[in-house]
């Protein structure tokens, strides 16, 4: 800055404007001139601007400078910066904003006890726990030309878990909470120079909690988890050539305990889970920003029965988790460029606990799936064969429905008695479940398209293990059994070509019966008009500007919420469409050491690792969903309907992608014009 002037002083800071004093003659500003402030005392006094005008109070011998925000960007220009933790300084902030030196580590985090409101209810809930971090940061980054063209950033450093919760009912009650904020500070990290311009950061932390409870129940129980983990993750990102993207995380590490006790009397079903939710914000300002949470959580499942004091049967499920997420943000990028960070489970560990032991008791018919109309009847008999008097419980969508008879009917049938149904058998303690089957309801008179099967509407809402909690709802569709195969491609193309449709892709396919593969979601979008068109439908997109129609009866792709609502298969709160663990006798993915990998076999697929990718498996080769729906995990990845930006959402992980990306709750996204032998395509209709 050119002030040729002195002394003078910097006496306020305001959104518009930069208050000077001096002695004698003012300052001297230019316009168009940046201005950064290279000590300021205050936090709300760091500041990267642009001088507008200037106004000159001689009487108060005060000068007015008025000004815009501008990004570092622009007034760094040519510069290459390298900062490593040891030489960064620390400031914390006062309660009146004022910046005081530190040290140069810090450890954020702080220790909760907290009691959930559930006022009103016959439901105690408490809350305690404390989580610290140590942080360490690392970052470099090049400037060109007033652009950020690539940086490394790494962010490292020891984690302390502890949580618990504490669960007493008196009865029946679902719902959950979120708290305050327990826990909120910041401090401020001067990073050096670049060229005379000082770089400042923002680390800011914020601690809330959840709670949850779904209780059908007298119950009293608590359950925790403490655990220690180093933790790091680091970035690598260029502007100008995506292939140096590069993103290195934690990976999972042994077993949490889990240490649970109960003043066990619980006469019903109880569901309860609590979780921690520490956030770690890293800002250089108006340049990029990294963000990090570990959530640990705590959950208790399962169901008992009592004779006056004397448990007859019990089953519980005690989990604890601790979940790593990362986001990335840099200014004038669109998120959808960034590279994609997937949540890292660190731990997983489960208990269950079942009174008394099994012993041999078998279910001689099991209940089969049922399809019928609104208004219709459907039976579902579940037989089971033991020395002594049984017991059934029948449960629809695992909300038990106080049924206890080998047989269920249901008359009349709705919309919201579709989904999946299953029978418990309880003889002298032992018990045993049947095999999950399906309801699907369909309009009176209505029948599904060839190959398609009708996904119910309604609401499917839960937590998962790995996302937390999820409200989904959508009206009732069709949508295609199995992702479109090779065979099913052609017919439509062929047609498609002699009447007036053009393709950038033709489509490929292992074999007939494997899914099409290498196709743009462009490409997706014209062989679903052209098989409307073909089958006499209204098409659903303008090709002219990619709008869709969802209201008319031809072919589309999903929507996001369509698709995980129908992977879901009527059960709620799963990874995968079947439940926590993966195998390859459940899905077609390569298989790595996550903790709800469990498959004996790793690597690609071993019935189809031929050597000649891709390693697709035939359509509908794996057992089906709650709503008859087969490789909704794995195969191919899934064009949808749903814009991420520029890009558009792909769905359901692949044959070379690792059981991270088969999960239901897990989206991605890629341009609309990209492809490859990962992406093919499953349609929905009206």
């Amino acid at each position: 800055m050119d002030a040729t002037a002195a002394p003078w002083t910097l006496i306020g800071v305001e959104a518009g404007h930069l208050l000077f004093s001096y002695t004698d003659t003012p300052p001297t500003f230019q316009t168009g001139q940046f201005l950064a402030n290279a000590a300021p005392g205050k936090k709300d006094e760091i500041f990267y601007r642009k001088v507008l005008s200037t106004t000159d109070n001689s009487g108060a011998k005060e000068i007015t400078v008025y000004t815009k925000d501008v990004r570092m960007l622009e007034i760094v220009g040519q510069a290459s910066v390298l900062v490593a933790s040891p030489q960064l300084g620390v400031y914390l902030i006062t309660q009146q904003g004022v910046l005081v030196q530190g040290s140069g580590e810090v450890t954020i985090g702080g220790a909760i006890s907290h009691t959930v409101d559930f006022s009103g209810t016959p439901v105690s809930y408490t809350l305690s726990g404390d989580w610290s971090f140590t942080p360490k940061v690392t970052v470099a980054f090049d400037i060109q030309g007033n652009e950020l063209e690539d940086f490394f950033f790494r962010y490292e450093g020891s984690s302390e878990i502890n949580v618990n919760a504490t669960i007493a009912a008196s009865g029946g009650y679902t719902k959950t909470v979120t708290t305050p904020t327990l826990l909120s500070y910041g401090h401020v990290y001067y990073f050096g120079q670049a060229g005379p311009v000082p770089l400042w950061g923002d680390l800011n932390f914020s601690l809330v909690a959840e709670a949850g409870v779904d209780l059908d129940a007298e119950a009293s129980f608590t359950t925790g988890m403490s655990r220690s983990r180093s933790v790091y993750f680091q970035v690598r990102y260029s502007s100008t050539d995506s292939s140096k993207n590069k993103w290195t995380q934690s990976e999972p590490e042994g077993e949490l305990p889990v240490e649970p006790s109960f003043d066990y009397h619980i006469t019903g079903t109880a569901k309860a889970w609590a979780k921690l939710i520490p956030e770690v914000k890293l800002k250089l300002n108006s340049l990029f920003g990294v963000e990090a949470n570990i959530v640990p959580k705590v959950g208790f499942n399962g169901e008992a029965e009592f004779l006056g004091d004397d448990p007859i049967a019990a089953e519980f499920d005690l989990y604890g988790r601790v979940d790593f997420n990362a986001g990335l943000s840099v200014i004038g990028l669109d998120s959808g460029n960034l590279p994609s960070f997937p949540s890292v489970n660190l731990v997983n560990h489960e208990l269950k606990i079942k009174y008394p032991e099994p012993e041999e008791l078998i279910f001689e018919t099991q209940p089969e799936d049922q399809t019928a109309e609104e208004g219709g009847s459907a039976v579902f008999t579940a037989l089971a064969l033991d020395n002594s008097p049984i017991t059934y419980h029948w449960y629809h969508n695992e909300r038990s429905l106080m049924q206890s008879s080998a047989s269920l009917i249901i008359h009349p049938v709705t919309k919201a008695k579709a989904g999946t149904y299953q029978a418990r058998a309880i003889s002298t303690g032992e018990t045993l479940w049947s095999e999950p089957v399906t309801l699907t309801v369909l309009p009176p008179g209505g029948s599904a398209p060839g190959g398609m099967v009708r996904i119910p509407g309604g609401t499917n809402a839960g937590t998962d293990p790995d996302y937390g909690d999820y409200s989904l709802t959508v009206d009732s569709f069709y949508m295609d059994r199995t992702e479109v195969t090779k065979a099913q491609w052609d017919v439509v193309y062929n047609w498609a070509i002699v009447n007036g449709y053009s393709f950038a892709n033709a489509g490929s396919g292992k074999a007939a019966d494997h899914p099409v593969h290498t196709v743009t979601w462009y490409d997706c979008v014209k062989w679903c008009n052209a098989r409307s068109e073909k089958e006499g439908k209204t098409p659903c997109y303008d090709l002219s500007n990619w709008s869709c129609d969802v209201s008319a009866n031809g072919y589309r792709l999903p929507t996001n919420d369509e698709w995980e609502y129908a992977a879901r298969g009527g059960s709620s709160g799963k990874r995968f469409p079947w439940g926590d663990t993966i195998t390859h006798s459940q899905a077609n993915y390569y298989s790595y050491s996550y903790s709800y990998d469990v498959s004996p076999t790793r690597g690609y697929h071993p019935d189809y690792d031929d050597g000649e990718t891709p390693y697709t498996s035939p359509s509908g080769t794996f057992s089906p969903n709650g709503y008859g729906l087969c490789d909704m995990a794995g195969n191919v990845w899934e064009w949808c309907n749903t814009t991420s930006g520029s890009a558009r959402t792909i769905r359901g992980g692949c044959w070379g992608n690792d059981a991270s990306f088969a999960r239901c709750g897990y989206r991605s996204s890629s341009t609309p014009s990209s492809t490859s032998n990962h992406f093919g395509l499953r349609v929905v209709c009206r």
